[in-house]
């Protein structure tokens, strides 16, 4: 019993870890954005977004598909 709860507390941690990179990655990429469009700079903006044809940006004239398309 006693090597199992050990097992289980060492599983969790790992996964509050890769939570928290995970958790700084995101912001950074927030963090960047928001410089990028306070800058007015907008293909900064967009570096972080899915560069393909598929992506998919809705906006007040319709449906816009493809990164390059969108800027």
């Amino acid at each position: 019993m006693r090597p199992l709860l050990m097992l289980l507390i060492c599983i969790s941690s790992f996964s509050s870890i890769a939570q928290s990179k995970d958790e700084q990655s995101i912001l950074s990429s927030i963090s960047y954005q928001q410089k990028a469009w306070n800058n007015g700079d907008l293909v900064s903006f967009m570096d972080t977004y899915w560069k393909s044809d598929s992506l998919m940006f809705i906006g007040k004239s319709g449906v816009t598909y493809g990164w390059q398309n969108t800027l």
